[in-house]
């Protein structure tokens, strides 16, 4: 299951992969990457279901993957250590962007997903520190079922957030006159009206930068370091922290 805005999304990757909103013709598919696979197969899937033929989807996933057998190939998959976490956390209160590192830092502090992170919205924040809980709409999340956490790990980087960037980061290039206030985190990452895929792709060109000027990646072993990595990260530090199984599994918004 996905948030509604990227059913949108996913909508859009079929007509630019495939030319219209019908994708029948599968084999008309060229270059596309192993992760940009997988997302047209949940993409083509949701479309389908969408419109009540969930074996049409299957069938057409399916053939995705026939194109590109090797897209499903197992990743390795490596999390830093306790160390290494804290030179990933040095790194990223480092780079230059001041946007992105809060809204990684953010990631870092709540584990929340890429997507779940994009689409908070600014009136969320705002009320995360009258209330001490910022809370997940249904609508925003994977499973589709609201949920609420603490702040307290995240409070000062939610203060620079609403402090740092009062105004839309596109307001100068666009008309300096007339700032545009920006309504989620998204779009402090991309231009305004892009999509959640779009903003998330973005995202991570952002984290593999960081891995990178850590020491903990080089260019070959990128391939790990992703948003979903700083899920990894949080889970691990929990887990240290001595933080109950459970509740790991409701921040992380497993079932």
């Amino acid at each position: 299951m996905v948030a509604k805005s990227t059913e949108f999304a996913y909508a859009g990757a079929i007509r630019r992969a495939f030319g219209d909103a019908r994708p029948d013709f599968v084999p008309r598919l060229r270059g596309v990457t192993p992760s940009g696979l997988e997302m047209l197969q949940a993409a083509v899937k949701n479309y389908w279901e969408e419109r009540d033929d969930v074996a049409q989807g299957q069938r057409l996933a399916d053939g995705l993957a026939k194109i590109r057998p090797s897209a499903k190939k197992a990743r390795l998959r490596i999390v830093p250590g306790e160390e290494g976490s804290k030179r990933f956390e040095a790194a990223i209160r480092r780079y230059a962007n001041t946007r992105v590192k809060l809204v990684v830092l953010l990631m870092l502090g709540l584990g929340f997903r890429s997507g779940e992170t994009l689409l908070l919205s600014k009136q969320a924040l705002e009320d995360s520190l009258k209330t001490g809980y910022i809370v997940l709409k249904a609508e925003t999340t994977k499973g589709k079922k609201p949920r609420a956490l603490p702040t307290t790990k995240a409070t000062r980087v939610i203060e620079a957030l609403l402090e740092t960037l009062a105004l839309s980061p596109h307001a100068a290039v666009n008309r300096p006159e007339q700032p545009v206030p920006w309504r989620v985190l998204g779009e402090l990452l991309a231009a305004p009206g892009s999509n959640v895929i779009t903003q998330r792709n973005m995202l991570a060109r952002h984290i593999k930068k960081i891995a990178l000027s850590s020491g903990l990646a080089t260019e070959s072993s990128l391939d790990g370091w992703s948003p979903h990595m700083l899920r990894h990260i949080f889970t691990a530090r929990m887990s240290r922290d001595g933080a109950p199984h459970a509740y790991v599994k409701f921040a992380l918004g497993h079932s």
